[in-house]
C-alpha cells in the first residue's frame, strides 16, 4: 500500500522569508501540521513522514505567484530529499 500526504509549506531562505509566505496566507490555521522555515526544516518533516511510512509527499504552496518558493524547493530541497 501506498501512503501519501498533502503538506503545507512555508519556506524561506531566511526567518524573515518565511515569516512573508506565512503571513501572506492570512489563515494560520491553514498551516497547522505543515512546515514553517528554511530548507532544513521541511528536510526534517519529510524524513519524519518517511518514518511514518509515507512514500509521497505534495507540497501545498498557497501563494501560486510566487515562482521564487517554488524555485527555493526546487534547488534546496528536492536535491536533499
Amino acid at each position: 500500500m501506498r501512503l501519501s500526504v498533502v503538506v503545507p509549506v512555508c519556506c524561506g531562505a531566511d526567518q524573515a522569508e518565511v515569516t512573508r509566505r506565512a503571513e501572506a496566507v492570512g489563515r494560520p490555521d491553514l498551516l497547522r501540521g505543515g512546515v514553517c522555515g528554511g530548507p532544513d526544516a521541511v528536510l526534517d518533516k519529510l524524513a519524519e513522514l518517511a518514518d511514518a511510512g509515507v512514500d509521497t509527499v505534495y507540497f501545498h504552496l498557497y501563494e501560486v505567484e510566487d515562482v521564487d518558493h517554488v524555485r527555493l524547493l526546487g534547488r534546496e530541497v528536492l536535491p536533499r530529499a
